[in-house]
């Protein structure tokens, strides 16, 4: 898969250009600390040029390092007014950790009301009652029924033909766009807008895969690797059927 490939190459790259984002509190702390000693500065001798000159550039610094982490911070907001760029980055913080401590599953009662607390067997109950819920194969359904699909509205031979045709770039285009930029990235790391910034790159490699898998029917596994999140429906959440499931792209 060159595409894949391309995308864990890329990875690399990335982080050492995101190394310099992993200390932006703490930067954008000591650049408003400077800036404050500065302003303090220019109010004891408000004709120095230097001085004048030094604030505007921690000015400018501080606003930039402040859009870039909000930037940052909005890719994980699950809070309205930060998506509405109404900022207040602590007050985001200490949501996000409140959220991340309410999601941790420690301990869960199965449907006879046994506790578990091992990862185990709280993993082997979630994933049982997820697979009673889809069910399993019916093996004595052997034919469709003709006459209730007789008796149904039919699709002409345009639409049948468009039901077969070739996916166009057009319509690849068209299915990224309508993902929002600030969607949480997938397990690999990509998000959406990674993908709308480089398309006139990459249009091709993706082009490819998505056409390979209309016409094979083979998805690669790493492109099918996702990740869900139980959420609690309320407080006191105990069973399975107390959480409710949450892929973290939506």
């Amino acid at each position: 898969m060159v595409l894949w490939i391309k995308l864990k190459r890329l990875q690399q790259s990335l982080r050492r250009l995101g190394k310099p984002l992993a200390s932006m509190k703490q930067d954008l702390l000591k650049t408003r600390t400077d800036l404050t000693k500065s302003q303090n500065e220019l109010v004891a001798n408000k004709m120095n040029v230097q001085n004048i000159e030094k604030v505007k550039r921690l000015t400018e610094e501080v606003i930039k390092l402040n859009n870039t982490e909000e930037k940052m911070l909005m890719e994980r907001a699950k809070v309205d007014w930060l998506r509405l760029r109404d900022g207040n980055n602590a007050f985001f913080y200490a949501t996000l950790k409140s959220k991340c401590c309410s999601r941790s599953m420690n301990l869960i009662q199965n449907s006879d009301g046994t506790v578990l607390d091992s990862q185990q067997d709280i993993e082997r109950e979630v994933l049982n009652h997820y697979v009673c819920l889809m069910g399993t194969d019916d093996n004595n359904f052997y034919h469709i029924d003709i006459e209730a699909m007789r008796n149904g509205r039919h699709l002409n031979m345009e639409q049948r033909e468009s039901l077969i045709s070739n996916i166009t770039l057009q319509e690849i285009e068209q299915a990224l766009k309508g993902i929002g930029d600030t969607k949480a990235p997938d397990i690999d790391g990509y998000g959406s807008r990674f993908f709308k910034a480089s398309w006139h790159i990459i249009k091709e490699d993706v082009e490819e895969v998505v056409k390979d898998f209309y016409e094979t029917g083979r998805l690669p596994k790493e492109f099918n690797s996702t990740m869900v999140i139980l959420i609690p429906k309320s407080d006191n959440a105990k069973g399975v059927k107390d959480y409710k499931l949450l892929h973290p792209n939506f």
